[in-house]
């Protein structure tokens, strides 16, 4: 009499109760089903049911968190990191290697990798003495684009594995030659390019303060400063060829570099 009583009031029931790691609560299950269904595993077909459930809510809330595709609209650079460094430097183009410098001095050789469409680049730096390699993973950009004097950088230094993970692709590639170069108390970095850009020869130099930056005198070595002509950036410097960077001089007025058969190999 009591199991023809409760079948005949069959109802829903409330409860909260772990089902396989779910909860489920108010479901409408008749009295004679309960014991079967919460006293047994769980079968596949019920399994898939409240999985299924799970993902649907999670799917659900995720939207109603305004979760999207992120584009330049909805994402947030912070104006500084405590992972990045502002970068002042100026850039010079230079006839040739400055006088105590020769091609068989010691130098560096760098390989540059620009993502395409990005503030990204890939730096391969290898000691020729030594064959040993030095990989960073680089973003940097200038905050004030009418000023290329000052910008941001951040460096990751990455082992072979993260380097292949990358696979950055060998497009918009730079490789250069890098001179240490001290004159008047100042330490630059002189690069002789090679490949496309071959005869190019640029110098750069960095200060610590805005006011040692902006009182510098360009060095009597030096053609021009070059600090602020966006095409000698890397960014622009991989998508031209030195036949391209002879022309923009003589638009500009510069003193063309002549370009010597004896510079490009180590």
């Amino acid at each position: 009499m009591k199991r023809t009583a409760e079948r005949a009031g069959d109802r829903p029931l409330s409860f909260s109760r772990p089902l396989h790691g779910l909860y489920v609560a108010a479901l409408p299950i008749p009295a004679i089903n309960r014991w079967a269904i919460f006293n047994r595993p769980l079968t596949r077909t019920l399994s898939r049911c409240f999985l299924c459930k799970a993902v649907r809510a999670q799917t659900l809330r995720r939207s109603q968190m305004g979760v999207a595709k992120l584009t330049d609209h909805n994402t947030i650079v912070p104006a500084e990191s405590k992972y990045a460094r502002v970068e002042r430097e100026r850039r010079y183009l230079l006839q040739d290697l400055p006088e105590g410098l020769t091609r068989a001095s010691p130098h560096v050789q760098i390989t540059d990798n620009y993502i395409t469409g990005t503030r990204l680049r890939l730096r391969k730096v290898r000691d020729p003495q030594t064959n040993k390699w030095t990989v960073k993973f680089t973003q940097k950009f200038a905050p004030d684009g009418e000023d290329l004097s000052r910008t941001i950088i951040t460096n990751i230094y990455l082992n072979a594995l993260e380097v292949e993970v990358l696979a950055v692709s060998d497009a918009n590639e730079i490789r250069k030659n890098r001179y240490p170069f001290a004159f008047e108390g100042r330490n630059f970095s002189v690069d002789m390019f090679l490949g496309d850009l071959f005869g190019l020869v640029l110098a750069e130099v960095g200060f610590e303060t805005d006011e040692e930056l902006n009182n510098f005198v360009r060095p009597p070595f030096a053609i021009a400063d070059v600090t602020n002509n966006e095409l000698f950036t890397g960014g622009k410097l991989c998508q031209v060829s030195f036949a391209d960077i002879r022309e923009a001089i003589r638009r500009n007025g510069l003193n063309e570099p002549a370009r010597s058969e004896s510079a490009g190999s180590d």
